[in-house]
């Protein structure tokens, strides 16, 4: 029998390589859901309970993931109540239709949970959320592992790829570079650059295993946002000279950024086969996919 996997968020960069990666995989059968319509995924939106219980009636998944969340980080500074309703409303009705339906969940979480005092954060690290967007994303898992036996916590940070959702910072500053124009990016916070697609096929993994718990899933480079801007400018022979180090302070963001972002990653080199990728080797792949 196959899986029959709702992957809710598709529109996003780590949504969109699930659907992608998993509807490839003959023991799946795979059903997008996003808050737009479109020709890959069926509307659904995850802060009306209605729809939700009618969706799960529907399609009785036996494992949801959940991509969806309201993730722009400053704008959730101003609007908590709409951030509040999504980033934990939401999952409280996810969470509450999997119980009654007896599906796993796997929620993708954030390394931004942690206050970013010291980085190389593990799975049993106490979390001390510094922002909104953050804090709302810590209490959702808190939801999950009271409420659930059967569930993934996927913490990542810093996702980009091609191909997508175009709300990445990558996407950003390769066109922004290409107009000759110069991009200010803060020296002072570090964390992982992650594919989007990496996180796909670890995931893939985990669900093939039925494993459960926290997993941290990040690439395998710890570096400041600086130096990864000029590394991905580097490799695409655009002029790095254009990338303006810059402190966090200066760029007047609403929300605060944890300074040491990074998460450490022997729980999931330890258990699993899928390589968390360098820096290099996701440039690698996401230069099949553009033409500069």
């Amino acid at each position: 029998m196959k899986l029959k996997i709702l992957i809710i968020g598709t529109a996003g960069q780590v949504g969109g390589a699930l659907l992608d990666i998993l509807k490839k995989n003959k023991d799946f059968k795979v059903i997008g859901a996003d808050k737009i319509k479109s020709k890959n995924s069926l509307s659904l939106n995850i802060t009306k309970s209605k729809e939700i219980n009618q969706a799960f009636q529907q399609i009785k998944p036996h494992i949801v993931i959940l991509p969806a969340a309201f993730s722009n980080v400053n704008a959730c500074e101003d609007r908590h109540t709409f951030t509040y309703d999504t980033n934990v409303k939401g999952v409280e009705n996810i969470v509450r239709a999997s119980k009654e339906n007896l599906a796993k969940v796997v929620y993708i979480s954030t390394a931004y949970i942690f206050d970013g005092k010291r980085g190389d954060y593990k799975e049993s690290d106490r979390p001390n959320p510094i922002n909104f967007y953050a804090k709302t994303k810590l209490e959702a898992e808190k939801i999950i592992q009271r409420e659930l036996n059967d569930y993934l916590i996927i913490r990542t940070n810093w996702v980009f790829d091609i191909g997508y959702d175009q709300k990445n910072f990558i996407v950003y500053l390769l066109e922004t570079l290409k107009k000759k124009q110069s991009v200010k990016v803060p020296y002072d916070q570090y964390g992982n650059p992650t594919l989007a697609r990496n996180i796909a096929w670890t995931i893939e993994e985990l669900i093939q295993k039925n494993k459960k718990g926290i997993y941290h899933i990040v690439g395998r480079d710890k570096m400041n946002k600086y130096q990864w801007a000029t590394r991905v400018a580097k490799y695409f022979n655009l002029d790095y000279k254009l990338v303006l180090p810059v402190s966090s302070k200066s760029l007047g963001q609403k929300a605060p950024r944890p300074k040491k972002d990074d998460l450490n990653i022997a729980k999931a080199k330890r258990e699993l086969k899928t390589k968390l990728l360098s820096l290099k080797e996701s440039l690698g792949l996401i230069s099949q996919r553009i033409k500069l």
